[in-house]
């Protein structure tokens, strides 16, 4: 470089500060084999978790994905952690319909999901990996739900410690349940039932006993909880919603509780020489019951 004179330029230069500038050309890696679910069953709200090992602080913009498919359907392990470390965590949370016999399919490669996936200095790398043994990683998100409440009592009126033996409350569910499994039902006398399962199957029985102060026109359940009910694979009771009409207690019996005393009848008093006087009054009687008049100690039917 000279000048219109045609003297040299000096190009000499003090150098910038370039102690904290840092140059990497090099494609990250991802290790494998990614991590998949350990081989069982998984039910109702479980995770299923992948995790993908690269051998440096990765930067995560957006929810990358890892595709599976779980029976026929297309399910997805969304990104959840791992931003600006070597370990990325995917993760599926098990729903109400999946259900998978035979072991989960697993798509091998790493969704972008239209974002990035990149090293702290911006380099992309391939997101492909092996194909994962996923076989013995079975679904059941199907969770036991109660169907029917009804009674094998026979319908009727009952007071304060009738029937003999107490009144049965029967549960059927969706499907069967262990042995020993468990739920409470609170009827409409304020009543609790614990309703149990004495083998695995589908029926859960209790039996309630009228007390004084419990009164129903028409007995039915207005509550249930989950106790301790599960079905074979581990799912919990997935509802404690009421089974619709008519398959609640007071839809398909018709069992009354009545444990109110009548009232003494009203007798008009009467003055009277007459050696049999007629006592006339009313007294009103519930479903069932009867009334006895006693005078000077001796028991009189009224007519």
């Amino acid at each position: 470089f000279r000048d219109a004179r045609g003297a040299n330029a000096d190009l000499s230069f003090s150098p910038p500060d370039t102690s904290m500038v840092f140059v990497d050309g090099v494609n990250p890696t991802l290790l494998v084999p990614v991590v998949g679910p350990t081989a069982g069953m998984y039910v109702f709200g479980q995770t299923i978790r992948f995790t993908a090992t690269f051998n440096e602080p990765m930067i995560v913009v957006g929810t990358p994905q890892i595709a599976m498919t779980i029976g026929s359907t297309l399910r997805h392990a969304n990104y959840v952690a791992g931003a600006q470390t070597g370990v990325l965590v995917f993760e599926y949370q098990v729903q109400g319909t999946d259900v998978d016999s035979d072991g989960i399919v697993v798509a091998s490669v790493i969704s972008a999901n239209g974002v990035a996936i990149t090293d702290l200095a911006g380099n992309t790398c391939s997101l492909t990996f092996p194909v994962l043994n996923t076989s013995g990683v079975r679904v059941d998100g199907t969770a036991p739900v109660v169907v029917r409440l009804t009674s094998s009592t026979a319908n009727g009126t009952y007071r304060a410690g009738q029937p003999a033996g107490g009144i049965n409350l029967t549960a059927t569910m969706s499907e069967p349940v262990v042995a020993g499994s468990m739920l409470m039902a609170i009827l409409d006398t304020g009543a609790s039932v614990m309703l149990t399962a004495a083998t695995a199957g589908t029926t859960l029985q209790g039996t309630y006993t009228v007390q004084s102060g419990h009164n129903s026109p028409d007995l039915t359940v207005v509550q249930i909880m989950d106790v301790s009910t599960r079905d074979a694979n581990g799912n919990a009771l997935g509802s404690t919603l009421l089974p619709a009409a008519p398959n609640n207690l007071g839809d398909n019996k018709a069992i009354v509780i009545d444990t109110i005393a009548p009232l003494a009848p009203t007798v008009v008093s009467q003055a009277t020489k007459i050696r049999q006087p007629v006592l006339t009054g009313t007294a009103t009687l519930g479903s069932g019951e009867s009334l006895a008049v006693t005078v000077a100690g001796s028991s009189r039917t009224p007519q």
